[in-house]
This record gives structure tokens, sequence and C-alpha cells, in this order.
């Protein structure tokens, strides 16, 4: 049987989701193996101009090693360690998807219900959306309207009181770009309706129903993964 090594980059870990953690003290790799992933990481960090990366190593199930290379603040000088967290960034619409998937499962979600069944505070528009539809980035919903890294939607670091309904209030009163079903449009902020959607479903917020029902149940090794490397 093959051996699989799961490398988990970045850490990809989101404060306010995931569940407390903590590396185990014993290194089980091996010392050419770690000498092979630290040259690797170097020059994956070199090629793509990253300050700074964290990797764990898990193989067949069980942890072998994890390190923190470059800075995760640079101003400050401080240096990334294995536990070190990072934004989660698109990530996040599989754990959303999922969360979704979940409450359809249970007879709490209809895919195909207008999203102001379970969202109230989002105004219907000209056509009604559903979750099915911005699951597939099909709702008509809008992306960022720039690029531009002083723009609150894209860069805002800012942890509100209550995320989802602040995050509609980036676009919720904006028209739709297009009929839902009828244009593929990727779309950050069709992603927070469904955060939206799954409060209303579920009865809780967004972040508890995550933790409770995705994060702790899928991530038992309590890694989360952005790339898979079979050696």
């Amino acid at each position: 049987m093959r051996r699989s090594i799961t490398i988990a980059v970045g850490l990809l870990l989101w404060s306010t989701i995931l569940p407390s953690f903590s590396f185990p003290q014993t290194d089980k790799l091996s010392p050419e193996k770690r000498t092979q992933l630290e040259a690797t990481t170097a020059r994956f960090m070199a090629k793509n101009k990253l300050p700074g990366i964290s990797i764990a190593v898990v193989e067949n199930g069980e942890y072998e090693w994890s390190k923190g290379f470059g800075r995760a603040d640079l101003e400050s000088f401080v240096p990334a360690k294995s536990e070190t967290l990072y934004r989660l960034a698109s990530i996040s619409k599989a754990i959303t998807a999922t969360a979704a998937m979940l409450l359809y499962e249970r007879g709490k979600l209809d895919l195909d219900a207008p999203v102001q069944k379970y969202c109230h505070s989002f105004p219907e528009k000209d056509w009604p959306i559903t979750t099915r539809q911005l699951l597939g980035h099909l709702g008509g919903i809008r992306h960022y309207r720039t690029q531009s890294s002083n723009d609150p939607e894209i860069i805002s670091t800012k942890h509100f009181d209550d995320p989802i309904a602040a995050g509609l209030n980036f676009f919720k009163d904006d028209p739709l770009i297009a009929k839902p079903g009828t244009k593929f449009s990727y779309s950050n902020h069709g992603y927070t309706l469904v955060g939206c959607v799954i409060e209303g479903a579920s009865g809780e917020k967004y972040a508890d129903f995550v933790r409770a029902n995705v994060v702790r149940k899928s991530f038992s090794c309590r890694y989360a993964t952005q790339h898979v490397v079979y050696m």
C-alpha cells in the first residue's frame, strides 16, 4: 500500500472557527526528509516572494514534523512558527458549502427556495436567488468593485461584531449583474449571502455552526490542509 504524506502548508487557520490546537513536541521526520522539505520550502518562498510560511507533515495519520519559516510580522520581526495563524481566504468557501449541504441533508435547508426564506435582511431583487445558485456562483451577485488594496471589501482585517451582517452591507442593496442561473460569475459576496442562509436555517451564528458541525468533526487531526502531496 502506498504511504501518503500530508503537508499542511500555511496551516490556513481561522481563529474564530477552528478549535484551539497544539502540535506534538516530538518530531518523527527523518533528517533527510526534513532537509528536503526545508530546501523545497525555501525555493517556494523565493519563487512566490512569500514573507512567511508554516508547514506540517502528517504521515498515515500521525504527526511527524512542523516548522515556521520567515516572518509572521515583518514590521515587528516576529518569526513564523508552527502555530502561526493565517487568513483562511477562499478555503472558507468549501467549508461554507459543506455547512450548507449538512443543513440540506438534515432537512433544514431548501436549496431551491428564495434566499429570503432564511436571510430576512437580504432585500428581494428583480429575480429570486436560491442557495443552489449561490453555491455555484450563479446567483448574479457581484464580486469586488475594484482590485485596489485600499478597498475595504478586499483587504479589511476588521473583526466585526456581527460578521455576516457587516459583510452583507457591502453589497445587499446593489442590483444583480445577471439573472440568477444564467451566468457564472465568481463572487465572494455570494458566499457571504450563503453564510446568512446558514444562520437562518440553523438558528445559530455562522461561526458557531461551522465550528461545531464542520471543523471539529472534519479536522480530527487538527490540521487544515491546503496541499496534499503523495510521495
